[in-house]
């Protein structure tokens, strides 16, 4: 695609690492790799912390089944849970497209080319394995030397073996390319990320990572494996007969010899057969066989292997069952759905976590963020029956007086259930600015924008004694459709959100005026009520009791023949006038 083309050119051009020009050349060995094999050999870590300890963490992973094999899983499992970027306020169209091209732009254009997939993979390997932790390279215009000038481009995995932390704010990282180069790495170009970072000021945020964690328990399965391979592997002898009640040293030796050359004439590669020792002249006879190829007593493997592996998962933050089906045996339904609602906090969850802080706070603009879609039946069932009761709980509150529907919503927005966006919006339906401040002190705004959208030929509209309900009314909804054709083909975000703000305006305009022109009606009704009782009643009852002047069914009716002036009239046809009013409204 043209666009992913024009992402890897600008990143070869801008990019600090020499592979990004091609003049790496052929892979090679490190200098202290030899160092590296002898203290492999003689079962050596290095204490923490030094780049030599996070080489041989690098090869350690390696050589073992079980803790490759667990790296794996992780990679893996971090590799395809996929991922999006997407606006805070999902009302506006323009941030909208703009998170969709952000989300190409990583998919496609990530690692030179190679992918979303390729990056993080080698961004999460050495975020497991190593203690310095992973290193990814911002790729933007502007000074190599300096801050990104513009928006980002793309990212790149560094290599965490050529990386030095510095505990310099401005530029924490130094890069050294394989060719001896150093680069000084600007905080707007470098993100930064450790496992269990040390709180040792010096360290400058060096951590403890997976592979660190799980190394006794690594080396005791290897040592395991080598153990059975060197009993077991190599046609070794499975014992001898010993046949009487003394032997010779050099009968022995010569009857193992001639086994070994039995055994390879007749082609066995594993089994071994049993030589048998002895001499013709021992006064009590005897055969006893014994073993050179037994495994320790007491020892059962399934349980060795299976502890060990669930001091790695412990170690890599996931369930034990995520690395070691057998750990699962005699475990119950419930049992696998607790342990997997745990450990969706620990690992992944921590991962997920760290990669969207870094993005939204180092490569995103603030009006987008990165989204991981985790699909997680357990955990969204568990999320919906949170939120039923906590929907419940509002709702009672809300109901009995003790809270606001604003301060619902707010505890909404820090638990989660919506985003400042929908809070927002259901803020404005409700006339009120996100604030809390009413919608309708928009009107005295100094914001040209606004006040060109909310002018609507009066001085001061707020002012319901001074105006006529129904000419504003008309006015407000000829205003609603200049603001409506005003931000409906405009890419401006700034003037979207005006418009939306400018119409809750004017729709608490519109019910304010309603309310006045309601109570207003309820007023006249009283006085016109009070005027007829008093007109019909007052001079034929001077007198009377409320029983004798309380009117029928049939008398509170107007009659043609009832005798009424013409202020009475007058009162009587505006009553009639508004009630149809109101009841077409």
């Amino acid at each position: 695609m043209p666009i992913r083309r024009d992402i890897i050119e600008s990143t070869r051009r801008l990019s600090v690492q020499s592979r990004s020009d091609g003049e790496n050349g052929a892979a090679t060995s490190s200098p202290l790799d030899n160092l590296s094999l002898m203290m492999k050999f003689n079962n050596i870590i290095l204490p923490w912390w030094s780049t030599a300890r996070d080489r041989q963490l690098r090869n350690f992973w390696k050589d073992g089944d079980h803790l490759s094999g667990a790296m794996f899983a992780m990679e893996s499992k971090m590799v395809t849970i996929p991922f999006h970027i997407e606006p805070k306020d999902m009302s506006l169209k323009t941030h909208i497209k703009q998170a969709d091209k952000m989300t190409q732009y990583l998919m496609e254009a990530a690692e030179y080319g190679q992918g979303w997939g390729f990056f993080f993979g080698k961004s999460v390997k050495d975020l497991l394995s190593q203690d310095n932790g992973r290193f990814v390279e911002i790729v933007g215009r502007g000074n190599m030397n300096g801050p990104i000038v513009g928006p980002p481009i793309t990212v790149e995995a560094l290599d965490a073996q050529f990386c030095q932390r510095t505990g310099d704010p401005e530029f924490p990282v130094i890069y050294q390319d394989p060719g001896g180069k150093k680069h000084r790495m600007h905080y707007t170009r470098v993100m930064v990320d450790s496992q269990m970072p040390s709180p040792q000021e010096k360290m400058y945020g060096v951590g403890f990572s997976a592979v660190s964690r799980s190394i006794h328990n690594a080396q005791h399965l290897m040592d395991m494996d080598m153990f059975k391979e060197e009993k077991l592997g190599s046609r070794p002898l499975r014992g001898f007969i010993k046949v009487g009640g003394g032997l010779d040293p050099g009968a022995v030796e010569k009857a193992l010899q001639a086994a070994q050359s039995m055994m390879g004439a007749r082609g066995f590669q594993r089994y071994a057969m049993l030589p048998i020792i002895g001499g013709n002249d021992i006064e009590k006879p005897e055969i006893e066989i014994i073993s050179l190829s037994d495994l320790p007593d007491g020892f059962d493997q399934q349980t060795d292997v299976t502890l060990s592996m669930a001091a790695i998962a412990l170690a890599f933050g996931v369930d034990a069952r995520e690395l070691w089906p057998s750990s699962a045996a005699g475990a119950s339904r419930a049992d696998a759905l607790l342990s997997h609602i745990k450990s969706r906090g620990k690992g992944p969850g921590y991962i997920i976590q760290a990669t969207e802080r870094l993005f939204n706070s180092k490569f995103l603009p603030g009006h987008l963020r990165m989204v991981f879609d985790f699909q997680d039946d357990a955990q969204d069932r568990q999320a919906a029956e949170t939120k039923q009761i906590r929907s419940r709980t509002r709702e009672r509150n809300i109901k009995e007086g003790a809270t606001t529907i604003r301060v619902e919503r707010q505890k909404m927005l820090e638990d989660m259930d919506i985003d400042l966006a929908q809070f927002v919006e259901m803020e404005l339906d409700d006339g009120r600015l996100e604030d809390g401040k009413s919608s309708l002190t928009l009107f005295f705004n100094d914001d040209p924008v606004i006040t060109e959208m909310l002018s609507i030929g009066i001085e001061n509209p707020t002012l319901t004694s001074k105006n006529e309900p129904d000419s504003i009314f008309d006015k407000i909804e000829v205003q609603k459709a200049v603001i409506y054709e005003m931000i409906s083909n405009s890419d401006d975000g700034s003037l979207e959100r005006a418009g939306r703000e400018s119409i809750s305006a004017l729709n608490a305009l519109q019910k304010l005026y309603e309310e006045k022109k309601e109570q207003d009606f309820l007023v006249e009704q009283q006085e016109m009520s009070m005027k007829l009782e008093e007109d019909k009643f007052g001079d034929n009852n001077p007198t009377g009791t409320q029983e004798d002047i309380k009117p029928s069914s049939s008398e509170a009716s107007v009659s043609p023949d009832m005798d009424m002036n013409e202020d009475d009239k007058k009162m009587i046809n505006r009553f009639i006038k508004a009630l149809k009013k109101l009841l077409w409204r």
